[in-house]
């Protein structure tokens, strides 16, 4: 099982996610129809605010595999630190 968990194919699988959103939020963004009061939109955006959930998001990120290399530690001698953050990445199931 370990195998099939490299740290490049969970790169690879969060680069789809995330192509995958970035897709859902334009098909979206089309579907609605209205261009004009997205970009009006955008403008009232506080932008701090966005800066700070993504630093929040990341903490979390890092955080999490950081745990996750605590745990290992004590199963597997020298884990990657790098691999274990990339599996944060992935959501448990109901999350």
């Amino acid at each position: 099982m370990s195998r099939l968990l490299t740290p490049k194919l969970l790169l690879r699988g969060f680069e789809v996610f995330a192509v995958a959103s970035l897709l859902g939020f334009g098909a979206t963004l089309l579907y609605g129809n209205n261009l004009p009061a997205f970009l009006a939109a955008l403008g009232r955006l506080h932008w701090i605010w966005i800066l700070a959930g993504l630093g929040l998001a990341s903490m979390d990120w890092i955080g999490g595999g950081l745990r996750l290399w605590v745990v290992a530690r004590h199963v597997y001698p020298r884990p990657p630190l790098k691999g274990l953050i990339l599996a944060r990445s992935i959501p448990a199931p109901g999350q």
